[in-house]
Formats: structure tokens, sequence, C-alpha cells
């Protein structure tokens, strides 16, 4: 006879993986129109504080459409690759921070789509590598990916120019401001965790 506390305790997990698949086919709908996906690619602010941030959620994601056991065996296959995992994911998710390749990727398509499918695939590497890797080396990552977050926002806002030719002033200096506020955020999300992670330890 199944216990009950057992039946009621997986139900979270299942509805949550649920929530993850509708918000995932939500987040692909809306990228799939293209007048809001050129809406949000015209815009600095947009990309780096909705879009980008957006398809790294949908690679955080993609782990869900997997059964639970599926995904336990390949944390465990990837324990290994940790480090490499997460080394990954914030060369590929900051180098969309450097003014030139945002400039670039409104002008070639093929490095749009190349933007798309690394911060995707990042979303991923943080995943795994966050499930299956030491708190401390997520603790490095993500700090020093959160401090990066908050110094190109300074850069941004501070800046008297256009960094980037195709977006403008004042555009720039609203995704300064939230780049600033987001790595904030993550700073202080990441070290609660990393607390967390260490008090079980």
């Amino acid at each position: 006879m199944n216990d009950p506390r057992a039946l009621t305790a997986s139900r979270p997990r299942v509805d949550l993986r649920d929530a993850i698949r509708i918000g995932m086919l939500l987040a692909a709908a809306t990228l799939a129109v293209p007048i809001l996906r050129e809406l949000a690619e015209a815009s600095m602010a947009l990309q780096m504080l909705v879009l980008l941030p957006l398809m790294f959620a949908c690679g955080w994601g993609l782990p869900a459409w997997l059964s639970t056991a599926r995904e336990a065996r390949l944390i465990m296959a990837t324990r290994a690759y940790g480090l490499a995992l997460q080394t990954f994911a914030a060369l590929a998710t900051s180098v969309w921070m450097v003014p030139l390749a945002l400039d670039l990727s409104r002008i070639d398509g093929s490095i749009n789509l190349a933007k798309y499918a690394l911060v995707l695939g990042a979303g991923t590497a943080a995943r795994f590598g966050c499930r299956g890797g030491s708190w401390p080396v997520t603790l490095f990552f993500g700090g020093n990916f959160a401090w990066m977050m908050v110094t190109a926002g300074v850069l941004y806002l501070e800046a008297e120019r256009r960094l980037c030719g195709n977006f403008l002033l004042r555009d720039q200096q609203i995704a300064g401001a939230g780049l600033m506020a987001f790595g904030l955020l993550l700073g202080v999300a990441i070290c609660l965790w990393a607390a967390r992670r260490a008090a079980e330890h």
C-alpha cells in the first residue's frame, strides 16, 4: 500500500514540472511571433532584461520535459563536468553583454541565431552544473557573473555616448539600471542559496 505522505510530497514536484513546461510553451509561442520578437530585439533593455533571461530560463527548464528518473541519471552522468558546464554557461551568457556582440546580432541573422542557441544551451548547462556540481563552484561562478552584471550595468548607465550603434542612449541607460538591479538580486540569491547548502553539509 502506498504511503499517503510520500504521494503528497511528490505532488508539488510534479506540479512544478508541469508549470515549467507550460511556461516554456508560452515563451516559445511568444518568441515565434515575428512582431513581438522584433520588438524585443529592437530594444537593448528588452533584449538584456526580458528576451535573454527568458531564453536562459527556457534552457534551464528544458530538463523538465524528461522524466524525473532520467533527469536524475543525467545529473549523475554530468556531475564530473560541473566546472566545465558552469564555465560554458557563464561565457555563453556574458558574451551578449558586450556591445559589439549585440550590434552584430542585429545585423547578422546567423549571429542572432547563435545568440539564442548559446543562451538556451547556457541555461541547460547551468542547471546541470548547479544540480550536480559542488556549491562552492556555483558560488564562485554565480558570484562573478552577478558582479559582471553590476559592472556592465554601471558602464552602460554612466556612458555619455551610445556603446551600441543600433540602440538609443536612453535605452542603453535603462538596460544598465536593469542589469545592476538583476546583478544585485542574483548575488543575494546565490549567497542565500550557498549558505543553505553549506548548512546542509
